[in-house]
């Protein structure tokens, strides 16, 4: 978390992640969320393949999604959804919940959806 102090001695406070990146809330319902799931995998699978991916890497990923998503976690489906300040309907949803402590952020992303960067 990031905290930021005004002129005023006011503070506000903001998720590292989302700040940094510049991420906009969005909304989705559980149904809605799986049909956009669905969707996202397919172009990553797709994207995977364009790269020469192996058919253990496609496989591992589509594993992955299976596991997360028959978690315990992911059942109780409390998140807030950010997208990249491009609104890309075909990018990654980043998916925001917080630890047990009701205090500490934490991120779900897709591995095999994000692309290295070197800076």
């Amino acid at each position: 978390m990031l905290i930021y102090k005004g002129a005023d001695d006011t503070a506000s406070t903001a998720i590292d992640v989302v700040h940094s990146f510049r991420l906009v809330k969005t909304s989705f319902d559980k149904k809605s969320y799986m049909g956009y799931l669905k969707q996202y995998i397919k172009k990553v699978k797709e994207h995977m393949k364009s790269r020469d991916a192996s058919e253990d890497e496609i496989k591992e990923f589509e594993t992955g999604v299976k596991k997360y998503v028959s978690s315990d976690s992911f059942k109780k489906f409390e998140y807030d959804f950010y997208t990249g300040e491009s609104m890309d309907p075909d990018g990654m949803l980043v998916l925001l919940d917080f630890r047990d402590d009701g205090i500490t952020p934490y991120c779900v992303f897709w591995k095999h959806g994000l692309s290295e960067m070197k800076v």
